[in-house]
């Protein structure tokens, strides 16, 4: 399994700022995913401070993450994934 983490913060101040790059281009990836006719959906999973979308691309599981925490506090999240789905950096 792959992870790819997206940072930012939540929230409407934040939207379409540097705050969220991250954010932004997960979107984008998820954009292009819908060209390719990749099925996915984000879920808010709250134990793992996480919005988080798993999908199959080119026969690899890909995890894909928003922290729910502010930018600062993300490693909270990526460690509670990282932990909890058993994989390495």
């Amino acid at each position: 399994m792959k992870i790819i983490v997206g940072l930012g913060n939540i929230g409407t101040k934040y939207t379409k700022t540097r705050h969220n790059a991250g954010f932004l281009a997960l979107d984008e990836f998820t954009r292009q995913l819908e060209t390719e006719n990749v099925p996915y959906e984000w879920k808010e999973d709250t134990k793992l401070k996480s919005i988080i979308s798993k999908i199959e691309y080119k026969n690899t599981q890909i995890l894909l993450v928003k922290p729910t925490t502010l930018m600062n506090l993300s490693g909270e999240a990526v460690s509670k994934i990282l932990n909890f789905f058993k994989v390495a950096l």
